[in-house]
């Protein structure tokens, strides 16, 4: 992922910048609002970082003009401040930013809220893959078989193995065991699926 990391502070720029580093493909920094969302609107940008008291531009009207603006408005949003201004955190809650961290910054803290921050994006973006999969598919299989991959996405674990036997799933499918098992061998063929051992199968690259 691509983070936008915004903070004016010299020395808190460069430790938190260098930590962020550690859990993200690309960390983008700059020191003001004026130049974060010139930076937002010229790159992809997964998740802001973003200190509220700036010079140029502050936190708050930074999140304001991207929570406005046309470019990815709901893109998560963490404001961090030293002060605990009671304004600061209801500006925060209109805009509906993401997360909210007091400096000095705990870094395990930090590294929370970033996970609670991206869980919904992340869980949306998986549920919107496997509906491009399962309508992808429709085109080359009907039906039943239909029936079978979803029953395979569903039941899949954390790391993409669905273990089962021909016979279960044509019991829960209400399919013969012959169709079954000449469907899950399309599915080896067409690339869905790696068969990893008897009963255990991988369901690939469908994330």
């Amino acid at each position: 992922m691509t983070i936008l990391f915004v903070e004016d502070e010299r020395e808190s720029r460069e430790i938190l910048s260098g930590i962020l580093m550690d859990y993200a493909g690309e960390v983008i920094v700059k020191n003001n609002g004026v130049d974060a969302l010139r930076a937002f609107s010229q790159v992809k940008i997964d998740l802001i970082v973003s200190d509220i008291l700036m010079p140029k531009m502050d936190g708050i009207a930074f999140a304001r003009a991207i929570r406005s603006g046309e470019n990815d408005p709901s893109v998560p949003i963490i404001l961090t401040t030293a002060f605990t201004d009671t304004q600061y955190l209801l500006d925060s809650i209109q805009l509906k930013v993401d997360g909210y961290v007091l400096k000095p910054i705990d870094f395990d803290d930090l590294l929370e809220t970033i996970q609670k921050a991206l869980l919904p994006r992340m869980q949306t973006q998986e549920l919107q893959l496997k509906n491009r999969l399962l309508r992808t598919l429709s085109a080359f299989y009907g039906g039943k078989k239909i029936e079978l991959i979803q029953y395979l996405i569903e039941h899949c674990n954390s790391e993409c193995i669905f273990y089962g036997s021909h016979d279960d799933i044509a019991k829960k499918l209400n399919m013969s065991r012959q169709t079954i098992a000449k469907a899950f061998q399309e599915l080896v063929d067409f690339g869905l699926l790696t068969k990893v051992r008897n009963k255990t199968y991988r369901l690939n690259e469908y994330k």
